[in-house]
């Protein structure tokens, strides 16, 4: 496993590389390097890119581009606020709606064809 999600380890090749960094982010509309507000995430729950369903990846998108769209504030800590860390699985992770609060993003739940309406 990598000790840093942002650093893959230099005797990994491309091909084993691309196994560890899943598809699902670019798919979506992120490109590489992240905006800092994706790595502030990463790097404060110190989980793997590899360790999150598209749900959450679907969140982070629309946050960030939401904030890069419109200046907007977003930080981690916001999310915090709403939603909390939870295992979906072995070692998977996904963000869950706290009890009594309103999501940030909606439809998140909706297939890849779905979600962004």
């Amino acid at each position: 496993m990598l000790s840093d999600p942002m650093i893959p380890p230099p005797s990994l090749t491309s091909v084993l590389v691309f196994g560890y960094f899943p598809y699902y982010p670019f798919s979506i509309g992120f490109i590489f390097p992240f905006t800092p507000f994706v790595n502030a995430f990463f790097s404060n729950t110190k989980i793997y890119y590899s360790q999150v369903i598209p749900l959450l990846w679907r969140i982070l998108y629309i946050l960030d581009k939401l904030s890069r769209t419109h200046s907007l504030d977003i930080n981690v800590s916001e999310l915090a606020t709403v939603y909390e860390l939870r295992t979906h699985g072995a070692s998977l992770f996904t963000l869950q709606i706290k009890h009594g609060q309103t999501p940030h993003v909606l439809k998140t739940k909706q297939n890849d064809q779905g979600w962004k309406t």
